[in-house]
């Protein structure tokens, strides 16, 4: 069972959307990514790999902040899973928490507001038994964390793809800001400063339209080229380091591990490039 849930209208400003999946085990690579996400294990339950080379058991309600280097973990077989994904510079509409202390971590959710005031949710996700059940739990806890939310909130306007692949003195004089206002503004916003921020977003697309390539053909000649060109790149060369940055390996060994039979591997890839660019932008 594969859903995609958009949050109810009140959230949608604030919310991308709910992804309820399940996952086969084994190893399940993910590229960087720079939106934070709040994770429910649902059934069964997952573990990282973290710095220190061990793997490390995720606690039932995570929350992630924008990570800037792919990541491993190991879910295990029959885990089922709701993923909210929230919108850029949204974070702290329902936590008093900086975005920014997030990044690269899984944080459990009790840690990041307090044992009692995650346990009722908590609770009421074990109770629910559907998926439509799940997600009235989640997005009416949100809505009421938001409503109790206090203290100012940082805050940045959206982004388009020019202003990813533009200049940053350009897009501080479009928003009337000095160049260290935007800096600062942004990383308040966005977890990250704008230049990491605009090299994964920008990697992102570029990500996107790969994961529709179909598995069983090979990228047509001169694609990685024309590719880095419309995504603004000075050449293919600074396209593939920023792919092997952001997902571990190159662009054509990435569409060779998806054809291989680890489960893993493909969980990632079965989402459209729209759904995958939507994720970046």
């Amino acid at each position: 069972m594969r859903l995609i849930v958009p949050p109810p209208p009140v959230l949608q400003p604030f919310i991308h959307d709910i992804l309820i999946d399940h996952l086969g085990g084994g190893e399940l690579h993910l590229p960087a990514k720079p939106q934070p996400q709040l994770i429910a294990y649902l059934q069964g339950g997952s573990a990282y790999l973290g710095g220190d080379g061990l793997r490390h058991p995720l606690p039932r309600v995570v929350v992630t902040g924008p990570c800037r280097l792919p990541h491993l973990t190991f879910p295990q077989p029959g885990t089922q899973y709701l993923m909210l994904t929230f919108r850029h510079g949204c974070f702290e509409r329902f936590f008093d928490m900086p975005v920014d202390w997030l990044i690269d971590q899984y944080v459990g959710l009790d840690s990041v507001i307090g044992r009692e005031v995650a346990m009722p949710l908590l609770d009421r996700l074990e109770q629910a038994t559907q998926p439509m059940q799940w997600v009235q739990e989640l997005t009416g806890w949100l809505f009421d964390a938001m409503c109790r939310r206090q203290g100012p909130m940082a805050w940045f306007p959206g982004l388009t793809l020019n202003d990813l692949i533009g200049r940053a003195d350009a897009l501080a004089d479009r928003l009337n800001l000095s160049t260290r206002q935007l800096e600062r503004r942004f990383k308040l916003a966005y977890g990250m400063p704008f230049r990491d921020f605009r090299r994964i977003a920008r990697f992102g697309l570029g990500f996107a339209h790969l994961v529709t390539v179909p598995n069983d053909s090979l990228p047509a000649r001169g694609m990685w080229a024309r590719l880095a060109q419309d995504l603004g790149y000075f050449d293919q060369a600074h396209f593939d380091r920023d792919f092997r940055t952001f997902v571990g390996v190159s662009p054509s060994q990435f569409l060779r591990q998806r054809m291989t039979v680890n489960p893993g591997t493909q969980e990632v890839y079965r989402f459209s490039q729209q759904e995958v660019s939507a994720l970046f932008l």
